[in-house]
């Protein structure tokens, strides 16, 4: 069967090498921005990928331009047959909601929602619910002219996790969290460390994947946070996870394997010196690192990250992956 699995702009390299190694028998058929295209046999692993926003079974594609082009698609799109497919993995009632993710068109939701519900809902005498979207949920992504057509195989999007019943300002993704953890590691297991823990998402991924982990933040509240995020996986890291100062944190030199952050952006959180908290922060995870440890950091500012990173890391590899999440483009920097 033909999937697409939707990401995090950016990131698409990522979840293909995850998609590879999770997934036995894969043929990759599209990979563009936001969106990956496969073909597999039926595999109840797909719903454990971390790097993925949402997967989904993929029922058409087309080239669009108006509202009654996506409607003729869908004229020929057998739903009936996609809801049995979609009870292999969950069970679904005779409800139906849609998503819309649309970019660079001029269709507009409202018009388009107001259509398809409609017409599927008369064609399939199924119920329309517009809030919930835990049914037979209907993905339609539109870039530009194409469009895309799919069901969601679970009932919450991939990037919903369990644990996560506390948040902070500025919370992270857990995909993206998840993606800088694999790129940190490079699938190795060690010791993570993140002076920016905010509500605990990195670390809660790093615990996930295998990691011993280690870090803080300077507020009391997202100390907090982190703590009761992490004790919803059974982990206990009390003497783990401290109040601290990210540029003074109480970590012995050379400790860690792996240091995985997202510094504050200035947008949620201010900061009063971007160059100050860069120019710190490096000094800082240089001296708990270990020499062949490494560093993968969630920036507003690459460019000047990068400048000072060459002076406190000269003998690695650093490289950026700009990507798109919440109408803003920050970058991850990996120093390897």
């Amino acid at each position: 069967m033909k999937i697409i699995a939707y990401t995090v702009k950016g990131l698409e390299e990522v979840a293909k090498q995850e998609i590879q190694n999770l997934v036995r028998e894969v043929n990759f058929v599209d990979l563009k921005p936001k969106r990956i295209v496969f073909e597999t046999k039926y595999s109840k692993v797909l719903t454990d990928l971390k790097t993925v926003d949402d997967i989904c079974l993929l029922l058409a594609t087309g080239e669009i331009s108006r509202v009654e082009d996506v409607l003729n698609i869908f004229r020929d799109i057998n739903l009936k047959s996609a809801k049995e497919q979609i009870e292999q993995y969950r069970k679904v009632n005779n409800t139906f909601s849609v998503t819309f993710s649309l970019a660079k068109t001029k269709i507009k939701v409202e018009e388009l929602q107001s259509s398809l519900s409609k017409v599927i809902g008369e064609d399939y005498n199924w119920e329309y619910t517009e809030l919930d979207h835990s049914n037979f949920d209907i993905r339609v992504f539109i870039d530009n002219k194409e469009l895309y057509v799919s069901v969601r195989l679970t009932e919450k999007p991939l990037f919903h996790r369990s644990y996560r019943t506390v948040s902070s300002k500025g919370g992270l993704r857990p995909s993206i969290a998840n993606s800088m953890v694999k790129l940190a590691t490079l699938g190795d297991k060690g010791i993570v460390v993140d002076n920016f823990c905010g509500s605990g998402t990195i670390l809660a991924e790093a615990y996930l994947a295998g990691n011993d982990i280690f870090g803080g933040d300077i507020e009391n509240m997202a100390v907090e946070a982190t703590l009761q995020n992490l004790s919803n996986l059974g982990c206990k890291t009390e003497s783990k996870i401290k109040r601290l100062d990210a540029l003074k944190a109480p970590w012995k030199d050379k400790q860690f394997d792996f240091a995985v952050s997202n510094l504050p952006w200035d947008k949620q959180i201010e900061i009063k010196s971007v160059t100050d908290l860069y120019v710190g922060s490096l000094s800082e995870y240089a001296r708990i690192l270990k020499p062949d440890g490494r560093l993968c950091l969630l920036v507003s500012k690459p460019d000047l990250l990068i400048k000072h990173a060459k002076a406190f890391f000269p003998n690695k590899k650093i490289e950026k992956f700009q990507i798109g999440f919440l109408g803003q483009t920050p970058s991850i920097i990996t120093i390897i």
